[in-house]
């Protein structure tokens, strides 16, 4: 009870700094200090930088060299070595081909073969999968090349993207999750799927467990149970690398709404395959053969015959989704379509390695950003305050600065600072990467100030015991701080 008082009155101390009027603090450097050395915050790890782009200098740093995870920012590095790579309107295509012949009627005699190249736009989660509307479109799109029935397979070939999953660089409790799904160059509804556990009519009574869409090549088994009324719920699920089994296990409260899940498909091209037979079928196309995954053939032969090529939306509108709502399906997508591009190669290590030879260009060192992954998920990515400012430094000059700027949510309008920096003198002024997971919260980008200088700003906060909320508001104030203005002479 003690050690609650004392927090709750930290708390309240802290508010009290961060809500003082600004300019009765002095200098930027004293404000800041004084902020950042709050009692609340001891042990916390900061890496804190402040720079104008248009003055070319330095406005305040609090240890900007040191390194610490950066948590979701790192989209914001994959960002820019993407699009420094393939540029704003690179499209993901998914190419469309069969063996074999169509006749007059239509029946296609042999295999339609489905190329996927890293699309994962193709009915993100946030859309209702069993509407499929792209899939219904790539339906007509058949249609409109002649075909009306396919005699053979399905076939989904993969090449040269291999089945990703559960990487060792990702702890086990995200790995579980539906923000961390496999990646093979297919995507339908972000390689996820949902999943509820409703409680039976009766305590001890298996619970009802309902996938959708219903077509998930997924297993589940179960050892939930419905329990007593009054009982907590809880429910877990552990699904290996690629294999289609989840096993359940917890209990459902008897008359509760039940507990629902996202749930890491392991197997994203027969997903695909499995989603387009249902499209085919909703259409009234015949399919006479089976769905079947090919991750071996490297290109077409001479026994193929094209069809047509979807193309997904620009690059830049992606990433805007992939920034602004912090989505790790896009960013992983987005690393290896980097990796395609400098490498050859559709995985993650391709992609790092686009990363490298992009901080290379900008005169980074590898002692100053350390990343293995390009959404941000694992804590062994490591990043300083300083070679963030370097890269939006860089990026605000490049050929497609505003296109990159572009993807960054915008504080006080959308994505994930929509609710924050909303006041009048910042609303619209400030463009940025927030990055959250236990014990880290980042933000970095730039803030555009009413009277034209071009700020940029790193904020990385680690190994913290607050509320992640009073980080943020911290953060939050520093930016404030900054719009107000600063004489050289506080600086």
């Amino acid at each position: 009870m003690r050690l609650l008082l004392v927090l709750i009155l930290a708390l309240f101390q802290l508010a009290a700094i961060a809500s003082d009027d600004m300019h009765s603090m002095g200098s930027m450097s004293g404000f800041a200090d004084s902020l950042l050395s709050h009692e609340a915050l001891r042990g916390a790890s900061w890496s804190v930088a402040f720079y104008s782009i248009s003055g070319d200098s330095l406005i305040y740093e609090r240890d900007q060299e040191r390194l610490l995870s950066p948590a979701s920012v790192t989209k914001l590095v994959t960002s820019a070595a993407t699009i420094d790579a393939l540029g704003p309107d690179f499209h993901f295509t998914t190419s469309f081909s069969y063996t074999g012949e169509i006749n007059e009627t239509g029946f296609l005699n042999g295999n339609l073969i489905i190329h996927g190249n890293g699309d994962p736009t193709i009915e993100p989660k946030f859309v209702d999968s069993l509407h499929a509307p792209v899939l219904f479109s790539l339906v007509d799109s058949l249609r409109a090349n002649g075909v009306r029935r396919i005699g053979g397979n399905i076939i989904l070939r993969t090449w040269p993207y291999a089945l990703e999953s559960q990487p060792s660089i990702w702890e086990i409790g995200d790995v579980q999750q539906g923000y961390a799904p496999a990646i093979d160059g297919f995507g339908f509804n972000s390689n996820v799927c949902h999943l509820s556990v409703l409680p039976g009519n009766f305590e001890g009574a298996i619970p009802l467990l309902v996938l959708d869409p219903p077509y998930a090549p997924l297993r589940l088994e179960s050892t939930v149970v419905t329990s007593a009324p009054e009982s907590k719920p809880w429910v877990s699920f552990h699904i290996v690398a690629e294999d289609t089994v989840v096993k359940l296990s917890g209990s459902i409260p008897l008359g509760s709404e039940g507990q629902f899940l996202w749930v890491p498909v392991q197997n994203p091209a027969l997903y695909f395959g499995r989603a387009f037979e249902h499209a085919l079928k909703t259409r009234e196309m015949e399919f006479a053969g089976s769905v079947v995954v090919d991750r071996w053939t490297h290109s077409a032969n001479d026994n193929e015959h094209s069809l047509f090529v979807h193309e997904s939306a620009p690059l830049v509108k992606i990433m805007e989704v992939m920034n602004k709502q912090s989505d790790n399906f896009l960013a992983e997508s987005v690393l290896r379509a980097l990796g395609v591009a400098t490498n050859g190669a559709a995985s993650s290590e391709a992609g790092q390695i686009g990363i490298t030879l992009f901080l290379s260009k900008q005169g980074l060192q590898w002692k100053q950003v350390s990343l293995v992954d390009g959404s941000g998920i694992s804590r062994r990515n490591l990043i300083s305050a300083q070679a963030l400012i370097q890269i939006l430094t860089k990026m605000q000059s490049h050929p497609y600065a505003e296109q990159f700027k572009s993807t960054l949510s915008i504080g006080g309008v959308d994505g994930t600072l929509g609710g924050r920096l909303g006041s009048p003198e910042l609303a619209g002024h400030v463009y940025g990467k927030t990055g959250t997971m236990t014990y880290v919260s980042s933000v970095a980008g730039y803030l555009s100030t009413t009277w034209g200088e071009e700020i940029a700003f790193a904020i990385l906060c680690n190994n913290f015991q607050t509320p992640p909320r009073t980080i943020r508001a911290i953060q939050d104030r520093l930016i404030e701080r900054v719009a107000r203005g600063t004489s050289k002479s506080e600086q």
